[in-house]
């Protein structure tokens, strides 16, 4: 699609996001999902939200004791993170989910994409149909696969999606 790159969508919606994905019981059914699958939050590595967005998912994560961190390609939603209480002390990547770099635990503000590539995580997740935001076979591919590199022994990845029926 001409015009349109990964932090699009994000630079357009950021300042209504939260209005129109307000809904609280969505997102406790979400994070205890998602710690379920963490299990105690003592336990591995950090858990890293690819489109990380507002931090409507991660903030709530981070809330339950969770070493949550994030990537994300809009500068926008990012900012909108940042603002809200707990946001300033969940380290995000700002870039393209294709190449899924997990943030360092000490940086409290945004990292270079091509910052060390060699973090781990115990589970990645991405909601919301928010992987489709990678418009090409390639791009999502490309996703997948280092999610399997930056995933720990034994770790676990969610994507949730809209599956249209017949």
């Amino acid at each position: 699609m001409e015009g349109y790159d990964a932090s699009t969508y994000g630079e357009r919606w950021a300042d209504i996001y939260d209005d129109w994905y307000d809904d609280p019981v969505e997102v406790a059914q979400i994070v205890a999902f998602v710690g379920g699958l963490a299990g105690d939050p003592a336990d591995g590595g950090p858990i890293l939200e690819l489109g990380i967005g507002t931090g409507r998912l991660a903030l709530g994560l981070a809330a339950a004791g969770y070493d949550v961190r994030g990537i994300d390609a809009s500068t926008a939603m990012v900012d909108r993170l940042r603002a809200k209480p707990g946001g300033e002390a969940i380290p995000v990547t700002i870039g393209d989910m294709a190449t899924v770099v997990v943030p360092p635990p000490t940086d409290l503000g945004a990292v270079d994409g091509g910052a060390d590539r060699g973090r781990r995580c115990r589970g990645v997740f991405v909601a919301s149909n928010t992987f489709f935001g990678l418009s090409t076979e390639a791009e999502q591919r490309a996703c997948l696969a280092r999610v399997v590199e930056v995933l720990e022994p034994g770790g676990w990845f969610v994507v949730a999606a809209f599956v249209p029926g017949d």
